[in-house]
């Protein structure tokens, strides 16, 4: 009965923790919209930039014909045995880090959108994890899962926030390259699946099996 408390606690915990880092994030996206667009105004017509806030758990940024969308799950989750976060020390030393919240990234071309266009496909091009003591790794595309791999000495700050924000900006045009009917040009840390606009749930119908939803 005690873990089954401990465990709980600690779901509710880390869930009200990724909330909070979550809304950091959107302050973040929309300050680096607004930077981004006095930075560009006069230079392209074209290139709109826009930030919008869809509720508690999503929020997007469009840009040059792009969307970024930032997804909160809802879930914590962990990992099976044979993944390598288990093996680290620094979680055999405290299995409770092994659990996580998730935010996730998706890229979609902004006039699947505009037209409605619900059997166009985008990608899905980071997974962030964070831990109950602010700690977190990606997994994505391009250098997503090398730059953010350092789970025991990475600290989900506002700096961080920012430069994932800015990554995730200049590496979404080598996620949407390819074409959807061949997987397009992953070359990321571990393949991320394509996903239907369409979908129902965006975030919770493409989780790889050795994500332990909780």
């Amino acid at each position: 009965v005690n873990i089954l408390s401990e465990k709980s606690a600690l779901k509710h915990r880390l869930h009200r923790l990724t909330c909070e880092h979550f809304k950091e994030l959107k302050s973040q996206l929309e300050k680096t919209a607004h930077e981004l667009s006095d930075k560009t105004k006069g230079t392209d017509a074209d290139l709109h930039i826009k930030y919008t806030d869809k509720g508690k758990f999503e929020c997007e940024i469009k840009f040059a014909g792009d969307i970024l969308i930032f997804t909160l799950h809802t879930n914590i989750f962990s990992f099976n045995k044979d993944h390598y976060i288990q093996n680290l020390p620094y979680i055999k030393e405290n299995p409770k880090r092994a659990y996580f919240g998730m935010i996730e990234i998706y890229n979609f071309i902004a006039d699947s959108f505009k037209y409605q266009r619900l059997r166009d496909v985008g990608y899905l091009i980071a997974r962030i994890f964070i831990n109950e003591e602010n700690k977190f790794f990606v997994e994505g595309q391009d250098q997503f899962g090398f730059l953010f791999n350092d789970l025991p000495n990475q600290d989900f700050s506002n700096d961080t926030i920012k430069f994932l924000i800015e990554y995730a900006i200049l590496c979404r045009g080598e996620a949407s390259r390819g074409h959807p009917q061949d997987g397009g040009s992953q070359q990321g840390f571990r393949p991320l699946p394509l996903v239907g606009l369409g979908s129902p749930a965006r975030s919770t119908t493409n989780t790889p099996e050795e994500y332990c939803g909780t």
